[in-house]
């Protein structure tokens, strides 16, 4: 894919949208009627109209992966540091202004891992049991590691991740399935505390147990005949 030339200024945040609704599209166009960052959106996912050139629908191409989706999106995008949240479930200008003010610790090489158990840690805020005690069985059930496989949130410099998203995270379908795949290809990366409130999904409870099965027929079936491709 040819990629544009990136601004360090500018930040590009890539949205999986396919559970988007109009009010959040609506937040996401007064968000950028007020904000003074340089800042582009992508929803990928979403058919929709913005008068904001700033704001992106990109529609979702069924016959590729999320990353692959996520990938098309970053080939047009203009800022040096790329945000993918994989839900909607937050409000952009709380996100958008937490990772400006990190911004040079986050503009690397690597995954940068939201995560709400590091921001309790740091005594900022309080992690609901339900959430703590569902991170701590997926640790135990599956691979993945970390301290927060709910957030949905990853920061990195735009020209990597667009590349990693094409090659070593080709067959991620899910922030699970992105993170197992981070852990597979021991791509570097860190954590670094977010709050993004309280969320309004449930807590997929049932998938714990199938889910150790799904991670591993991603990566060891999905993933090789991709990477054959």
């Amino acid at each position: 894919m040819e990629q544009n030339i990136l601004s360090d200024n500018k930040i590009t945040l890539c949205i999986d949208a396919r559970k988007a609704d109009v009010t959040f599209v609506e937040q996401l166009n007064q968000f950028l009627t007020k904000t003074k960052q340089e800042v582009e959106i992508f929803c990928v996912g979403y058919n929709g109209t913005s008068p904001h050139v700033k704001l992106k629908f990109l529609p979702w191409q069924e016959n590729k992966t999320l990353a692959q989706n996520f990938a098309e999106a970053l080939a047009q995008a203009s800022g040096g540091l790329s945000l993918l949240v994989f839900h909607t479930n937050f409000q952009a200008g709380t996100l958008l202004q937490h990772i400006s003010t990190h911004k040079k610790a986050l503009n690397q090489e690597k995954i940068s891992i939201g995560s709400a158990n590091l921001q309790a840690q740091s005594g900022k805020t309080k992690l609901p049991i339900a959430t703590r005690l569902f991170n701590s069985l997926t640790r135990i059930f599956t691979p993945i590691t970390g301290s927060d496989c709910l957030s949905g949130v990853v920061v990195a410099k735009t020209k990597w991740l667009s590349g990693v998203l094409q090659n070593q995270l080709i067959a991620a379908n899910s922030y699970t399935q992105f993170l197992n795949l981070c852990n597979a290809y021991k791509i570097s990366k860190q954590e670094f505390g977010l709050n993004l409130g309280e969320t309004k999904t449930s807590l997929p409870w049932m998938n714990l147990i199938t889910q150790n099965f799904s991670l591993r027929w991603n990566y060891f079936v999905k993933d090789a005949s991709l990477q054959i491709k």
